[in-house]
């Protein structure tokens, strides 16, 4: 069987990426290739730009980057194209890539000739290092090494350490054991922040309740039996109490139990629901059930419920939260406003630590070049296809001469980069169940899409069952051609 299904996708809004793709510039608007041939950046200007420090050749220097990154130089490391040691002040040229975005637009390849398999790399980080002297590139003197202390986003060990041999070799394996510390910053701003979040969400959720309405009368008039007595049908208080977010049974509860080592009566007591089904009906009615309780440790209790004439029972396992006194001793508003701060700035925090990196990889190199920590991409039970990506009729109108010849791939993860020359369009594999987004340049430096959702439409079981299965992906135009790196990743919502 053959089969040809048509993908054609609409506007949408910038989600997380899954499968993102660039197509190349056409046969007019080449790309200027970057200086070592296996690098090719899709749209040059974008390409992250290099820090520059300038160090003294004659002295020990420790280089900080801003993301955590920290660069060991000796001293007389470094010698000109001869192997000269060279004097003075020299040039220390540095990028390093944590997302796929940013590998891609450098031009970075990603892929690996395992024997007679190409497999992708999933990056846990990756660095360029050059020297240079009066323009002149620079290399390591002869047991000379320089110590880089990558800053990375991924905590697993199983990244091996590669090097980019940049003559035609492409990716050679280095080293699969080094040096990792974990982030031990990151651990505490963790801890911190844990100790900012409100232990308890408002207004209160379902699962927290009080044993007896009376209790809310109690609290509310403080003890005054006519007020009570007066106002136990005035929809005021029960309104007041929906607005903390509480709900009630009506369960005899007058037990007393330990709540931070400290005796309390069940029935006066704010609980939170942390195991079994919801209270069932007869739980609810004016009937005086039975309850029993039984510590379990903290502030947990397990409660056996029965009903008078002893035909029903319920258990569940329940946490004592707080006094309903405490709860009364302020507004519905004021909880609800402290709350909402305690959560604003809990929330200015979690930024903070996505800016963290969870450890350090340690590699002491020979060489300058580009080097990268990576594992190979698993791809769970791919469908293999003939894929066909065409462009918007419209666009082609006016630039009758558009070819797209090259796609790069971006799984979800963020962190992987997989190249499709024209070439191979016949032999692209889907992966079912992981989001994917399909992306060109077009003319002018446009952005064209073919959605993850869009992508998540397709019929991958019907496909796996055709022999020759097709699919043609139509892109969108959706973006003009973004002015930066991180426009383009804002746009892609990265």
């Amino acid at each position: 069987m053959n089969n040809v299904t048509r993908a054609i996708f609409g506007m949408v809004a910038p989600i997380s990426i899954g499968f993102a793709m660039f197509a190349a510039c056409t046969s007019t608007e080449k790309v200027v290739k970057n200086e070592f041939q296996l690098l090719d950046p899709p749209i040059p200007e974008l390409a992250m730009k290099f820090q520059e420090f300038e160090i003294d050749n004659s002295k020990d220097e420790i280089l900080k980057i801003a993301s955590g990154t920290s660069i060991s130089i000796p001293a007389g490391a470094l010698v000109d194209k001869d192997g000269k040691p060279v004097e003075g002040k020299v040039k220390i040229k540095y990028r390093e890539f944590h997302d796929a975005v940013d590998v891609l637009l450098s031009g970075i390849p990603m892929d690996y000739q395992n024997g007679t398999v190409k497999e992708t790399f999933q990056t846990a980080g990756m660095f360029e290092l050059r020297g240079e002297k009066d323009g002149e590139a620079l290399a390591v003197a002869n047991g000379k090494n320089i110590n880089v202390r990558l800053a990375s986003f991924e905590s697993g060990k199983d990244y091996p350490f590669y090097q980019l041999e940049e003559t035609g070799k492409g990716w050679q394996l280095i080293d699969t054991t080094y040096k990792i510390e974990v982030n031990e910053e990151k651990e505490i701003l963790k801890k911190k922040i844990s100790k900012k979040i409100p232990s308890t969400a408002f207004p209160l959720d379902s699962k927290y309740f009080v044993f007896d309405y009376n209790a809310i009368l109690d609290v509310q008039y403080n003890d005054d039996y006519y007020k009570i007595r007066d106002n136990k049908s005035n929809p005021a208080v029960s309104n007041k109490a929906k607005k903390y977010g509480l709900s009630w049974i009506n369960v005899n509860a007058h037990t007393e139990i330990k709540y931070k080592g400290v005796n309390q009566v069940a029935a006066m007591m704010v609980w939170k629901k942390a195991s079994g089904n919801s209270f069932p009906a007869w739980t609810k009615d004016e009937k005086q059930d039975f309850t029993k309780f039984t510590a379990i440790g903290g502030n947990f209790y397990k409660i056996e419920i029965e009903s008078n004439d002893g035909s029903k029972k319920f258990n569940a396992t329940i946490e004592a939260v707080m006094p309903l006194t405490q709860l009364y001793k302020f507004s519905p508003e004021y909880w609800e406003n402290n709350y909402n701060a305690a959560m604003a700035k809990v929330e200015e925090e979690m930024e903070r630590l996505k800016k963290e990196v969870d450890v350090f990889r340690s590699f002491e190199v020979a060489g300058f070049g580009i080097y990268n920590y990576d594992k190979f991409m698993k791809m769970e039970d791919p469908i293999n296809i003939n894929a066909d990506f065409q462009v918007e009729a419209s666009i082609l109108k006016n630039h009758e001469t558009f070819e797209m010849n090259i796609v790069y791939c971006l799984p979800e993860d963020n962190k992987t980069v997989i190249k499709l020359p024209k070439d191979d369009w016949g032999k692209v594999s889907l992966i079912p169940g992981t989001k994917c987004r399909f992306i060109t340049v077009l003319p002018g430096g446009a952005i064209g899409v073919y959605s993850a959702e869009k992508y998540m439409t397709l019929d991958f079981e019907g496909l796996r069952k055709l022999d020759d299965p097709k699919v043609i992906f139509e892109m969108v135009k959706e973006m003009e051609k973004p002015a930066t790196a991180d426009a383009l990743k804002g746009f892609m919502g990265i």
